[in-house]
Formats: structure tokens, C-alpha cells, sequence
């Protein structure tokens, strides 16, 4: 008798569909709105899964920067480059090696500058003192435009390893 009611079957019919409707139209209303970086500003750029498992490579971007950083392998040195989508005005980098014990505790190390691989100044790279070991944190900070940039993240991406030992890389 509940279910014979046509006002209750329209109510289960509709309810679903204003359900979704309201969904999206609150996140439309209450959502932040991309916005161009203000000079002399900080923004942190978010580290893409990538970074966090043995791929080779790590993306870091904040809306339509974006940052490429590869750890290539060359005669006895590993060489970290950096793979910009607009021109960088300057790139500092460190390392810090986090205790087994507490992460809080860091141990730190004096940033190193980047150096420019090409004129147009989208390349970058600099020759690390030793092996990355993927517990290490790498620590960057950019200059564009008046700009800067931050990021944080682990080393872990410097190792290329795939299950089946095997290059999948289309560049390879």
C-alpha cells in the first residue's frame, strides 16, 4: 500500500536526481577559483604519485607549472636535472637525511644551486655527491618570475625499477 502511492514513487524518483544536481552545484558555489601567482608570493607545488615509487622520475605542479625532475646515471656521477614548463629565473636544492628514529629530526644541508643546461633556461641540473638513497628528502625552491615555488619530497624516484626488469620508458 506504502509503494502504491504515487506521490512516494515520485518522491523515489526524483530524490536521487536532486541529490546529484546539489552535489555539484555546491562544489560549483563553494569551490576555490584558480587565480595567477602574485609576485614576491610562495606556493608549494604538489608532488604527483610518481614520486613516491621506483619510476624514474618525479612531477611536481601547481596549475599549469610544472616541474620534471629525472636522476640519470653518467660515467661514475648521478646527475639530478630539472624539466621546466616556463623559464626559471633560479633553482636552489638540498638534502636532508631524516633520523630512523623521529622524523621531526633532520639532519641539514646547505642548499645547492642548479645550473642551467640551455639559454632558454627550462633545463636544469646539478651533480649530487653521491648515490640518492630513496630515504633521502629533497628539498626545492624556484624562482620565476618574481615568484616562488617549494616542494618537498623523497628521493624514492631516482631508482627506475619495474617488476619485470624490463625499460618501459618511451625515450629509453
Amino acid at each position: 500500500m506504502f509503494f502504491k502511492n504515487k506521490h512516494v514513487i515520485i518522491a523515489m524518483i526524483v530524490a536521487p536526481i536532486l541529490a546529484v544536481i546539489s552535489y555539484y552545484m555546491v562544489d560549483q558555489v563553494v569551490k576555490e577559483r584558480p587565480h595567477t601567482a602574485i609576485k614576491g608570493n610562495s606556493y608549494p607545488l604538489h608532488a604527483k604519485s610518481n614520486c613516491r615509487y621506483t619510476s624514474g622520475e618525479c612531477d611536481l605542479v601547481n596549475e599549469s607549472f610544472k616541474v620534471k625532475l629525472i636522476v640519470e646515471k653518467q660515467s661514475q656521477e648521478h646527475i639530478l636535472k630539472l624539466i621546466s614548463s616556463h623559464p626559471i629565473e633560479g633553482v636552489k636544492v638540498g638534502f636532508s637525511a631524516s633520523s630512523t628514529q623521529a622524523e621531526s629530526v633532520v639532519e641539514a644541508v646547505n642548499p645547492s644551486s642548479m645550473h642551467a643546461s640551455n639559454d632558454k633556461y627550462l633545463d636544469w641540473s646539478i651533480t649530487l655527491p653521491n648515490k640518492p638513497n630513496p630515504d633521502t628528502k629533497l628539498i626545492i625552491a624556484m624562482s620565476v618570475n618574481g615568484v616562488r615555488y617549494y616542494a618537498e619530497t623523497r628521493m624514492t624516484f631516482s631508482d627506475y625499477k619495474t617488476s619485470f626488469n624490463k625499460n618501459f620508458r618511451k625515450d629509453k
